[in-house]
């Protein structure tokens, strides 16, 4: 996925940032844009009743491994969840001038 689409179906409110990664590794750093949705309280069936069902989820953790998994769990539940293959690292330079990151 082309990081540009992303960050213009951000701008353009067609999708969501979602964060799989866990309250520890957010809490150091993350993109004041993305909703954080713990992959372990995914495997646990704890999907957030305020999710999108109309919108692109973009899924991204620190390295995309736990962003696929995440979005294979939200796809089964009629999600329309892509994960993001670049790492959080490479996200913070792109979508930067997007969203704040704390």
């Amino acid at each position: 996925m082309d990081l540009e689409q992303v960050k213009h179906d951000i701008e353009n409110k067609k999708a969501i940032l979602i964060d799989v990664r866990e309250q520890n590794e957010w809490d150091k750093s993350h993109l004041s844009s993305a909703k954080l949705v713990p992959l372990s309280s995914l495997d646990e069936g704890e999907i957030p009743s305020d999710l999108p069902n109309d919108k692109i989820l973009y899924l991204y953790c620190q390295r995309g491994g736990r962003a696929k998994i995440a979005s294979n769990i939200l796809n089964e539940e009629g999600f329309n969840s892509i994960p993001l293959k670049d790492s959080f690292d490479e996200l913070k330079l792109v979508l930067s001038c997007h969203s704040q990151i704390t």
